[in-house]
């Protein structure tokens, strides 16, 4: 799982792996949703690594502008490619009381309403949420085939 922020840093690690003979599906690339050329993160998924839009929270054009990333990502049929999440929680040294704290329900209240709205199944939704994260997580060896 590598913060990398943008998706040049991520292709970047993921020719080093594939120099290694490693399959890109041992790479979760995380804040993906910060690389603002929606191109490059298709390419990134169509490559075979994951693609975490893990930032959900709740506020509506961030939502928007994430619904518009997974409508493309479905459109190509790399929803089985997305982790979805929010990484939420936080805690700032130095701030009172730790800094805002953003709660840990946005992901399954707020958002996934959206995406029900905007035409994805809950099957989609759990695919994102529970069955990828099994698989990216899952424990062994990944080596590309020859």
């Amino acid at each position: 799982m590598s913060f990398t922020g943008t998706a040049q840093a991520a292709m970047d690690q993921l020719i080093i792996l594939k120099k290694y003979g490693i399959d890109p599906s041992v790479f979760i690339w995380s804040h993906a949703m910060e690389e603002p050329k929606s191109k490059k993160i298709l390419a990134i998924a169509l490559m075979g690594a994951w693609v975490a839009l893990d930032g959900i929270q709740n506020d509506m054009e961030y939502q928007i502008s994430i619904d518009r990333l997974l409508q493309n990502l479905k459109s190509t049929r790399q929803l089985n490619h997305v982790l979805l999440s929010h990484d939420a929680g936080w805690y700032q040294p130095g701030k009172p009381n730790g800094g805002v704290f953003r709660p840990y329900a946005d992901l399954f209240s707020s958002f996934s309403l959206l995406l029900l709205s905007e035409g994805f199944t809950r099957e989609e939704l759990d695919q994102m949420i529970v069955k990828n994260p099994a698989e990216a997580f899952a424990v062994r060896v990944r080596k590309i085939a020859k």
